[in-house]
């Protein structure tokens, strides 16, 4: 049976929270829809879990490893390697359960629009949130300079829940080059760009666990200025280089 969604899931030493993903997601969504785990850098009991699912469903779990890369070449290696009408990416952890991810491709296969992103601040949406007050901040003054910066018409950029048409991954994929965790910010503007229609929906979201990459405050305020960094650079880059 050939899938009619498949869904890239980057993992960086995620293996005390992927398998309650693949398990609520394999068991949630039916056969039409797959799994493919780009597993980035991991030193972790990460390959050990996924490869158990793989086993258990070869029709739905595939996988790749790679040497640590960055989030942002770590899914466009994955959205790369897959074939399917639809064609998305969700974290590892869960955050975004499944019968959440599922309003996405509901809508995505119902209003024809050519991509969905998932927001956690758009009306009807509802957070449960353990993020500590400095990272809250961060994520607000990042969301000010998106829209400062890049005029992007959405409440969440950030949220790691995708879903896009298969066409609109063919083009934009090859074009992004942002290996950071602001490569979504890269990947909607060229969608704007092209003018493809994408739409947000509200999302129950969860944090079920502190991101490795933001586990102390000092590690708050070094990925900030980095995706600070990696903001204003590629603010330069879509001025002066010819997507």
């Amino acid at each position: 049976m050939s899938l009619k969604a498949i869904i890239v899931v980057p993992a960086f030493n995620e293996a005390g929270r992927i398998e309650v993903m693949l398990r609520d997601y394999l068991e949630t969504f039916d056969a039409t829809v797959g799994l493919h785990i780009v597993l980035n850098g991991c030193s972790d009991n990460t390959l050990h879990i996924v490869t158990k699912y793989q086993r258990s469903y070869p029709q739905r779990v595939t996988y790749e490893e790679h040497a640590e890369t960055g989030k942002g070449r770590a899914v466009r290696l994955g959205w790369q390697a897959v074939q399917a009408q639809y064609i998305g990416v969700a974290d590892a952890d869960n955050a975004t359960n499944a019968q959440e991810y599922a309003k996405l491709l509901d809508a995505l296969i119902d209003s024809g629009v050519d991509g969905v992103i998932a927001s956690r601040y758009a009306d009807g949406a509802m957070v449960r949130d353990r993020n500590s007050v400095l990272r809250r901040v961060a994520a607000r003054v990042f969301r000010l300079l998106v829209t400062i910066l890049f005029d992007l018409p959405y409440t969440d950029t950030q949220c790691g829940a995708k879903i896009f048409k298969q066409s609109v991954i063919r083009q934009v994929a090859p074009q992004l080059v942002d290996n950071t965790m602001s490569f979504d910010v890269e990947l909607l503007w060229l969608c704007k760009r092209y003018r493809y229609r994408i739409i947000e929906v509200p999302i129950n979201w969860t944090e079920t666990m502190t991101s490795p990459f933001m586990a102390t405050p000092l590690k708050t305020i070094g990925n900030a200025l980095v995706m600070f960094n990696a903001l204003l650079r590629l603010r330069i880059r879509t001025l002066f280089v010819k997507y």
